[in-house]
């Protein structure tokens, strides 16, 4: 079974075609290879971003749809993770806040055995949140760059 839309180039935001079809693709093979990691984390994930997409584009009084991707994945609520983002002053602890409900949800997607599938994957997609970080905080010599 597979999640895609139909939107196509037709999108608001041509980018938008991208990752509808990323997500699309990555959350197909996780359905082909039976990968729970993958089926519950970027059935959150996708239906996270179409929330975030939701608060930004009603704040300049667009239509979300015309943003969204994969809007029949998840299923999830996403009320109380957006309010408390609007709440946040700081557009650095408001990423800060998503990542570490992207952690939270990864720990719960990861299973129990070590040496599975699942748990080699979210170990991954842990990494690369925390490898972010570490660019984002790195202090980078300005006077160098111009």
């Amino acid at each position: 079974m597979c999640i895609r839309d139909s939107k196509g180039i037709g999108r608001g935001y041509v980018y938008d075609v991208l990752w509808a079809e990323y997500y699309a693709y990555a959350y197909s093979l996780a359905e082909d290879l039976n990968c729970r990691f993958l089926i519950d984390y970027l059935s959150w994930e996708i239906g996270l971003r179409n929330s975030l997409v939701e608060l930004r584009v009603r704040m300049l009084g667009e239509e979300a749809e015309d943003f969204q991707i994969l809007v029949r994945a998840g299923g999830y609520d996403f009320s109380g993770i957006i309010s408390q983002l609007k709440m946040q002053q700081n557009p650095l602890k408001a990423e800060q806040f998503l990542d570490e409900e992207r952690l939270k949800r990864i720990y719960h997607c990861e299973g129990s055995d070590p040496f599975s599938r699942d748990f080699i994957l979210a170990t991954l997609e842990k990494a690369r949140i925390f490898s972010r970080w570490e660019r984002i905080n790195a202090i980078y010599p300005v006077r160098d760059i111009i």
